[in-house]
């Protein structure tokens, strides 16, 4: 009787330290419509609907197989999901122990475009074969959220694709030493369109589209051309035209030179020539004439919008270099003639240093954005780290601003010499001289000094130092006066002029105000 009970209790035992059989759930996922099988899908068993701890969890390999293991014989409740893709949720009852149930599980992609693009390099011959560009950088920045998408360090492979989701703005950017920046822009479903790409409101070249019927869901196929950046390569910029001898720059010749001020701000150590070509009819002397004149038009147009005059060239090339029969004494149509008639840029040459600098997508696009506000007049405080340089696009601004302020001279900038001269101590004055009032045109960056009660001569030895000092009346009050130095159109030097004076200054309340129009921006 002993030796039975002792045999119940080593079974009970034994059977206590197996564990129990399971049942198998083994399935795939799919998309919709048969768009093949789903990756990566995320899938967790549950007791229940409302229960927030899974009994089993895994996902899917790249055949779209996965295998669940539950208690046999109890109710299932499962959950499929992937990024841009709905949440699959569907309930099941799990099979015996031992068993296996076969499920499939069909997921619905959110609305959105499918981008799939082969990048390859850029050629003027039409005959020659493709080649394909591998090792890129290809950032995705949501302008929507305001953030980054992907990042993708030395991309190893031509072929990529990414989901673009319905109602944001994205900016796809993709970089290669040696090749010129390619930045693209695609709305989905926003600003009343289905789909912008570049924003121009349809698909453009070298883009073919697949949108279903319901404009919900579609396949962009792209092929992204990325040119070379070679000493000496020229390319054309496409739709400049002028009017009849005329040099100034139409609204649509505009549109197409914003391009060009894009182009070289997404590429910083790019030093081109522009260059404008006429065709043969008229007279030599005067076509290289008009043309020199319109190419200095769109160079100054490009200037304006921020590009530093140091990066470009213009030159007129009149009909020197035709590129068909079209010669003079030949009589061609009006189509062979415009051939002839053309605006290119030529690299002529890379600033290496520049070269070498980099900006994250994420970073050019705030400071886009950040430029925007200032000439917007929207001031935002933008703080920058010790030994960082301010962006670009502000100095370029500034420095226009500057000078625009220089070409003005009916508001001459204060100078030592012709300020106020005192004797024995503070010279007190009863208005402020002209000298040292602030240039109701001036835009950038003042130091304060400090406030005082009284205005005092610019040339006191209080201020020994100092180039020029600004006077500013309080508020209009009339009895408090702010005492300033400057000015500062870049930034970056008004900051290294701050630390360099709160190291050596005697002056205590030091801080940079940024004007705008002679005002302080508050």
């Amino acid at each position: 009787m002993h030796d039975i009970r002792w045999i119940v209790i080593i079974i009970l035992f034994v059977s206590m330290g197996l564990p129990a059989q399971k049942a198998v759930l083994d399935g795939y996922v799919f998309e919709d419509e048969n768009r093949g099988f789903l990756g990566q899908v995320e899938i967790k068993a549950y007791p229940n609907s409302y229960s927030t701890t899974p009994i089993a969890e895994t996902y899917s390999d790249a055949e779209g197989h996965f295998v669940l293991e539950v208690p046999p014989l109890q109710p299932v409740f499962i959950t499929a999901g992937k990024q841009l893709f709905h949440t699959l949720k569907m309930d099941t009852t799990a099979p015996a122990a031992g068993q296996k149930l076969f499920l499939k599980l069909r997921m619905i992609r959110e609305p959105g475009y499918i981008f799939e693009m082969l990048i390859a390099k850029a050629t003027d011959d039409p005959n020659a074969p493709m080649e394909s560009i591998k090792n890129t950088r290809i950032e995705i920045f949501n302008n929507t959220t305001d953030k980054e998408e992907l990042v993708l360090e030395n991309y190893p492979k031509s072929e990529f694709n990414f989901t673009f989701k319905k109602g944001n703005h994205y900016t796809i950017m993709i970089r290669k030493k040696g090749f010129l920046t390619r930045r693209m822009e695609a709305y989905v479903n926003v600003r009343g369109c289905i789909l912008c790409f570049d924003g121009i409101g349809s698909i453009e070249p070298n883009v073919t589209d697949n949108i279903n019927s319901d404009q919900q869901h579609g396949t962009l196929l792209s092929t992204v051309l990325l040119r070379p950046a070679v000493i000496g390569s020229s390319f054309k910029i496409r739709n400049i035209h002028y009017d009849y001898n005329k040099y100034f720059i139409r609204p649509d010749a505009a549109v197409e030179l914003d391009k060009v001020v894009k182009m070289l701000k997404d590429n910083p150590a790019l030093e081109v020539e522009l260059g404008s070509h006429t065709d043969a009819r008229g007279k030599d002397s005067y076509n290289m004439r008009l043309s020199q004149k319109r190419a200095e038009a769109a160079v100054q147009y490009i200037v304006k919008n921020g590009i530093d005059a140091r990066r470009i060239s213009a030159k007129g090339y009149g009909e020197t270099h035709i590129l068909n029969r079209c010669k003079n004494g030949v009589n061609c149509s009006d189509k062979e003639h415009e051939v002839n008639r053309r605006t290119e840029i030529k690299i002529t040459g890379i600033n290496e240093e520049k070269s070498n600098s980099f900006k994250s997508l994420q970073q050019i696009i705030h400071e886009e954005n950040f430029m925007h506000k200032v000439m917007e007049g929207e001031p935002e405080v933008v703080e920058y780290k010790e030994g960082e340089d301010m962006p670009e696009d502000l100095k370029k601004f500034l420095k226009q601003k500057e000078q625009k302020q220089a070409d003005k001279p009916s508001t001459p900038v204060a100078k030592p010499d012709t300020m106020p001269t005192g004797t024995n101590g503070p010279k007190m004055l009863a208005t402020i001289p002209s000298s040292a009032r602030i240039p109701s045109d001036f835009t950038g960056y003042l130091l304060f000094l400090e406030s005082r009660d009284d205005i005092i001569s610019q040339d006191d030895k209080h201020f020994n130092g100092l180039k020029f000092i600004f006077i500013e009346d309080e508020a209009g009050s009339g009895n408090t006066y702010r005492y300033y130095t400057g000015p500062f159109t870049i930034y970056s030097e008004a900051v290294s002029y701050l630390k360099k004076m709160k190291k050596s200054s005697t002056f205590k309340s030091l801080r940079l105000v940024l004007f705008k129009n002679g005002k302080p921006k508050q």
